[in-house]
């Protein structure tokens, strides 16, 4: 047995395999090895239906390449082409089969991982292993086949035998073999079902044969995830042609490139993928408030006016005017002119469409980085973005087969305005892997009326999945007048989304429209997504730290409970919210409706009723017009606001934090902004809490980024259903507050409060807040 080290230093270690000994009959023996094996080749390859092709068949000799293994192997049809495993990253490999390597790296990845981990390759008479601390790759030499090992030596994924890496006139794929109970996720296509086992997508981003959102990232259930950077037309067959097959492919002869990414969740997987593409930057807080889209023939300062005298929240205003079309200019400054007389809290947002050439229908083309810098500098919002903070909403028309279209327009208009000295808030509604670290996600519905709702949570799961972490749906169209009742439960799923997008046919339209249950609807959701604002801010800094959606399926953290994999009309906001959309019309009566809910494993609160339900475990719930089912993890910390009419005129101070019992303990970091206006870095305030009779909580100072404590803070907290009996402050008592409305966190006290069940208010003034607060309740009996 031989091995050769990955660490350090390295010097290229050659080994030359003697499969067939003795040197008059190698030659000849290789040879009828070959025949043979592609005479049973084309026989499989006849029989179910694969191209013709030639196949990897042995694997020749190996060397060390310092970043992994690059290795010459033997086709079907006696050719030779080379197969290399890099070390990429933390449980990150990347394979390429060609024959010329290294392939030049793809737009698509960000910068190159800077933690490049240590490995070894062991050489044993029938195999040869590529050994990391989190994958071990397995290469049997003859006939020559590949495996992925975990870190604990589980099997993750491997090629049958037989039908391993293949390379047609056309195109060039692998075979793997799908495990019972396994399923899978991403891609990012809109139209899918949430659980791609038994479909086969392919991928490209044009009109008429594709998709304008996709990645070409599959994640398994099992702990792993692969990776196509491709710039040209690739796909997966997930068990579509043969059940127990996964295959996919690249259309390029001779050349295939794919990540393969290990980790022990899905979760974990997903963050390591988004390291290798990029995470959603950070936003400033004013951009998870409320948008509005207005409907065609609508005036934009008219409507807002309408949202202002009513009190309604909003906070961007989107004319349906385009930059890249004509000469809009003094349209475009009046509309701006009257919307700033109006004294709103909300900004405009400019809506740019495709570029154009000047005086033509042609397509400008952003093919390419240079092309597309330049003409964002010929924009006239590229001056705007210089004088003040605008929001850039980019819409991009796909033309023709380039992919890259929409991923260099998009950083164009990105990277002027950070150049410019802005604090790019850019919004697209296509995109490929990547354009997720220039941009936030914008999609549509391709069905109409009540199916286009189910198809958006199913969508915004998929983006979620597919590395697009900050999403939001736009409205549905519906032929002929739509009713209150889709428009409220179209909010419902809208308001309560990542993004806040009120768009197209349904919510384009101002809710006074739709009548007075409307108009009160909207208020209430509105408001209520004021008050989440803080969490939903947390969780965008999440994204923004870890890859995480804010959007996530049950399936994230219950790979392997078959319902929780299934749930494609319900969703996670981070992981302590549930969320369930009404999104199907049928039984409904006098506006009520009652659905099936399934809740995971673990305890559940009713957000409405604070009725705690234990999973796994399925609801037939009835779910009012007025009330969108929404569950609280019990045990979670929920940072929360006040309900204002605008995310501006959010003071965050004091910091409120709503608490729902739980066992055990745990702890948190909560993300605020700096800034309430601009991205001007992060504060942090770290939360412990032991669960009981007597509940224990720690409160710890504000600090920046960095750990440097700054000015305090009052902190008020909401323990929901816990009736205190007595509550202490450090070594010395609390005193109780005569009236709940005085815990406000400037006071020093606490209060019950029996609004909605028992709930235990606990006000924490900024001078206590300078040092480490310990917290003690005692729950009455």
């Amino acid at each position: 047995m031989g091995a050769a080290n990955g660490e350090g230093e390295h010097t290229p270690v050659r080994r030359r395999l003697a499969i067939f000994p003795g040197p008059r009959s190698a030659l000849i023996r290789a040879l009828l090895y070959a025949l043979i094996s592609q005479l049973r080749l084309l026989i499989l390859d006849v029989a179910e239906g694969f191209p013709a092709s030639q196949r990897l068949i042995q694997l020749l000799s190996w060397e060390n390449t310092g970043d992994g293994i690059q290795a010459r192997c033997l086709t079907s049809v006696g050719d030779t082409l080379f197969l290399r495993a890099d070390v990429y990253g933390v449980g990150i490999l990347r394979l390429q089969l060609g024959k010329l390597l290294p392939m030049p790296e793809s737009a698509i990845l960000a910068d190159r991982l800077a933690q490049r981990p240590a490995y070894r390759i062991f050489e044993r008479r029938e195999e040869v292993d590529l050994i990391t601390a989190e994958i071990r790759l397995r290469l049997e030499i003859a006939p020559l086949r590949l495996a992925f090992h975990g870190s604990e030596g589980e099997l993750l994924l491997e090629e049958p035998e037989g039908k391993g890496m293949w390379s047609g006139p056309r195109e060039t794929g692998a075979t793997f073999a799908i495990q019972k109970g396994e399923h899978f996720f991403g891609l990012g296509k809109p139209g899918l079902p949430l659980d791609l086992r038994g479909q086969t997508v392919e991928m490209r981003v044009q009109p008429g044969g594709g998709s304008r959102f996709q990645s070409a990232f599959l994640l398994s259930t099992r702990g792993y995830g692969i990776f196509l950077p491709s710039a040209v037309g690739c796909g997966f067959d997930i068990g579509g042609s043969s059940p127990e097959m996964l295959r996919l492919w690249q259309e390029q002869e001779h050349a295939l490139d794919y990540f393969f990414i290990a980790g022990s969740s899905p979760e974990q997987v997903l963050t390591r993928y988004t390291q290798l593409v990029g995470r959603p930057p950070l936003q400033p807080p004013w951009v998870f408030g409320v948008w509005l889209f207005p409907s065609p023939g609508q005036d934009p300062a008219a409507v807002a006016e309408g949202f202002r005298l009513r009190g309604l929240p909003l906070d961007v205003v989107v004319p349906n005017l385009s930059a890249g079309r004509g000469s809009r200019g003094a349209e475009r400054a009046d509309v701006r002119t009257r919307l700033q007389s109006l004294s709103l809290h909300a900004g405009w947002a400019y809506a740019l469409e495709a570029p154009l050439v000047n005086g033509s229908r042609a397509t400008a083309d952003t093919s390419y980085p240079e092309l597309a810098a330049e003409w964002w500098r010929a924009s006239p919002a590229s001056s705007d973005s210089a004088r003040e903070p605008i929001v850039l909403l980019s819409r991009p028309e796909i033309y023709g087969p380039r992919w890259f279209f929409p991923f260099f327009w998009v950083e164009a208009v990105s990277n002027g305005i950070t150049s410019a000295g802005g604090c790019p808030a850019v919004v697209t509604d296509a995109g490929l892997a990547g354009v997720q670290r220039y941009a936030l996600a914008l999609q549509k519905a391709s069905s109409r009326g009540w199916a286009g709702l189910s198809e958006l949570v199913k969508s915004g799961l998929t983006a979620g999945l597919s590395g697009f972490g900050i999403w939001g749906p736009g409205g549905v169209e519906v032929p002929g007048e739509p009713s209150a009742e889709l428009y409220i439960r179209s909010l419902q799923l809208n308001l309560l989304a990542p993004m806040a997008f009120l768009e197209g046919g349904v919510l384009g339209r101002p809710p006074w429209d739709y009548g007075e249950e409307a108009l009160r609807s909207y208020r209430r959701l509105a408001g209520l997504r004021m008050q989440l604002l803080p969490y939903l801010f947390h969780l965008s800094v999440e994204s923004h730290r870890t890859g995480l959606p804010v959007m996530r399926p049950l399936a994230l953290y219950h790979p392997q409970d078959a319902r929780s994999v299934s749930a494609d009309h319900e969703y996670l906001l981070g992981r302590d919210l549930l969320i369930a959309p009404v999104v199907d019309s049928s039984g409904f009566r006098d506006g009520t409706v009652v659905m099936p809910i399934y809740l995971p494993e673990g305890q559940w609160y009713d957000f409405w009723s604070h009725l705690l339900f234990r999973g796994p475990r399925e609801l037939s719930y009835k779910a009012d017009l007025g009330r969108c089912p929404i569950f609280v993890r019990a045990g979670a910390v929920l940072p929360q606001g006040m309900r204002v009419s605008s995310v501006r005129e959010m003071g965050w101070d004091p910091l409120w934090f709503c608490l729902y019992p739980g066992e055990g303990e745990e702890g948190w970091d909560v993300w605020y902004p700096a800034s309430s206006d601009a991205c001007a870095g992060l504060l942090r305030k770290h939360l412990w809490v032991s669960w009981g009779d007597t509940v224990r909580i720690r409160l710890e100072p504000l600090k920046t980024e960095e750990g440097r404590t700054v000015a305090p803070r009052g902190t008020l907290l909401c323990v929901q259903e816990f009736e205190a009996a007595e509550v202490q402050v450090g070594a010395s008592a609390c005193p109780e507050l005569e009236d709940p409305s005085l815990a406000d966190g400037k006071r020093f006290g606490w209060a019950l409060r029996r609004a909605h069940g028992d709930e235990t208010l606990i006000s924490i003034p900024a001078s206590v807040g300078r040092k480490v607060v310990e917290i003690l309740l005692v729950r009455k009996r």
